[in-house]
């Protein structure tokens, strides 16, 4: 049982309630540590996650100083609803257990949301040639986001599109699709080549993380557009942005 420095012996009590003194947020919670007990009252499975997080948090803080935990009243709550962490492997993979790890770190902190951007590091499916060797499995990384949304943290794709395209358009095989041809770093918008692959990486990439809600495209930094012969006219006319569209 929990030690709260007035008793050796003490209950913790988790309570899923509906009290209209609780936090609105059910990420939100309400700790007390009394004598003999120790409450954790939220509206949500994730508020008493967190709470669960900041007393064990206090434990580890008084074991590591020598100290008691003090008789104390918390009333926590976020202040943004979603808060990400970007992970981008497409220069450097680690090892799947140090994304584990790095999972239940976030989790510690109330951190909610992971984007994790892929470029090649996903063994696509759809596009196998996409993947590269070392990258990591669909099923994998399914797994990790099943892991992560037991902590209460939300997996999201980010699989870039037109732009920062390297990773697709050097393979010879979708060369056609570039809007520059000496340049592998955007698609040409206006054709349909290009959307039949990136919804195909789209597709293998929310298999990747299953009950993702978003998916984020990228869209930056598309200087090329408006060059090649098909989209140089519609560019003149209508403006680039409209080739955006």
């Amino acid at each position: 049982m929990p030690n709260t420095g007035h008793t050796k012996k003490g209950t913790l009590f988790l309570v899923h309630s509906t009290d209209k003194s609780l936090p609105e947020s059910e990420e939100g919670y309400v700790l007390t540590i009394s004598q003999r007990r120790v409450e954790i009252s939220s509206r949500g499975e994730a508020g008493l996650f967190y709470g669960c997080q900041t007393f064990e948090q206090m434990l580890e803080d008084a074991r590591d100083t020598g100290t008691v935990v003090p008789a104390c009243r918390i009333i926590d709550y976020p202040a943004l609803s979603y808060r990400a962490i970007h992970i981008d492997v497409k220069h450097h993979l680690d090892t799947m257990k140090y994304y584990y790890d790095s999972v239940d770190r976030m989790a510690r902190y109330k951190i909610n949301a992971i984007i994790f951007e892929f470029e090649d590091k996903l063994h696509y499916r759809r596009r196998p040639l996409v993947g590269a060797p070392q990258a990591i499995s669909i099923d994998e990384m399914a797994a990790l986001t099943n892991y992560a949304r037991e902590r209460h943290i939300e997996i999201s794709p980010l699989v870039q599109g037109l732009g920062h395209a390297t990773f697709i358009l050097k393979h010879e095989k979708y060369a056609h699709l570039r809007e520059v041809p000496d340049s592998r770093w955007a698609f040409c918008p206006v054709d349909e080549g290009t959307y039949e692959v990136l919804f195909d990486l789209y597709l293998d990439a929310f298999d990747a993380t299953p009950g993702s809600r978003y998916l984020h495209v990228g869209g930056d930094e598309v200087g090329e557009i408006g060059q090649c012969s098909r989209c140089k006219p519609i560019a003149e006319k209508e403006g680039k942005l409209a080739l955006n569209l």
